[in-house]
């Protein structure tokens, strides 16, 4: 793996405040340093959200909660070049702890979820950054709370475990074939879990990170490989975490961003490097948070943006498993 003479830049968006951090290279060290600066705030606070970015560099956040078990329907992007927020058509169906991916076609998908009655949902509305309109299409065969939804190398867009009916656990993975318009059962993850996170590997396999089961936060780490309908196990993180946020950088390493233990915050983070099957520990974010989103924009300094309220461990009408 490729190493850089630069860090990441995270735009992280919060109730109060937002910073990025810019590269500064320290040449004679061969390292880089990272300072915060003040960005935008998202225009509506908000947790349990999904984001994605369209292919003109913006990056999309999409439903949530406002701190209550009372879903959003709200959509704002945020444009890079220009640090501005706009709001956009709201999302047909009001939703938290759902998924997002950005498809081949250019499309966002905005799946599963939890809706007012605490519920989960198997809705899958796909969102058209040009025309700025939604549509309704095939739900997910399995309706689930907190899906980590990703979309692969291959072009396909895979949704992996969560929580059903009864807090049912789940070990499902399921993918979606945008140019079909169907769904596809796949074999399930080793261990079901929630409250992790997803990434596509610059190695063309699919990640799930951490999460919870066992009563416990994991750094436990899975990959898939749609070649071979295969699953194996990988090197786990440094820190035990759920409610956490990844993105896959340009580097090719899997980011993996804050998130909780169940006590509190973190604001740590740390890279996987599929090559060499390692973690190493990175500079934290300015501000500790979980459940928040991330994504990775693709602009003149690559941009991992990540929005999420920053208080204490929120109130979740989904309870941890005993």
């Amino acid at each position: 793996m490729k190493s850089s003479s630069s860090c990441l830049t995270f735009t992280s968006v919060a109730f109060f405040a937002a910073l990025i951090w810019s590269p500064r290279v320290l040449a004679a060290a061969n390292s880089a340093r990272c300072d915060p600066q003040a960005f935008p705030d998202m225009p509506t606070p908000r947790l349990s959200l999904a984001a994605a970015v369209s292919l003109d560099g913006r990056i999309f956040v999409i439903g949530g909660s406002a701190g209550s078990s009372v879903p959003l329907d709200v959509v704002e992007a945020y444009e890079p070049a220009t640090q501005t927020w706009a709001t956009m058509s709201p999302m047909p169906t009001a939703r938290s702890y759902l998924g997002a991916a950005t498809g081949d076609d250019g499309l966002i998908y905005a799946i599963g979820g939890m809706d007012s009655a605490a519920q989960p949902l198997g809705t899958v509305e796909v969102y058209d950054p040009d025309t700025d309109s939604w549509t309704e299409i095939q739900p997910m065969p399995t309706a689930r709370i907190a899906p980590s939804v990703v979309k692969g190398t291959d072009g396909m867009i895979y949704a992996l475990g969560g929580t059903a009916p009864l807090y049912t656990y789940l070990a499902t993975l399921e993918a979606f074939d945008p140019d079909a318009g169907t769904w596809e059962e796949l074999p399930p993850m080793p261990i079901a879990r929630i409250w992790q996170a997803g990434a596509a590997g610059s190695d063309e396999r699919i990640y799930v990170v951490g999460g919870w089961y066992s009563n416990r936060a994991q750094a436990t780490v899975s990959a898939y490989t749609p070649s071979t309908g295969t699953w194996d196990s990988v090197a786990s993180m440094r820190t035990a975490r759920l409610a956490l946020a990844t993105a896959t950088g340009l580097d090719g390493r899997i980011y993996s961003l804050g998130g909780t233990d169940s006590r509190s915050y973190f604001s740590s983070a740390e890279a996987y490097d599929p090559e060499i099957d390692a973690w190493d520990a990175i500079s934290p974010m300015p501000t500790a948070r979980g459940w928040f989103a991330s994504a990775l924009a693709s602009t003149a300094e690559s941009t991992l943006s990540a929005a999420a309220p920053t208080a204490e461990i929120p109130h979740h009408p989904i309870p941890f498993p005993r």
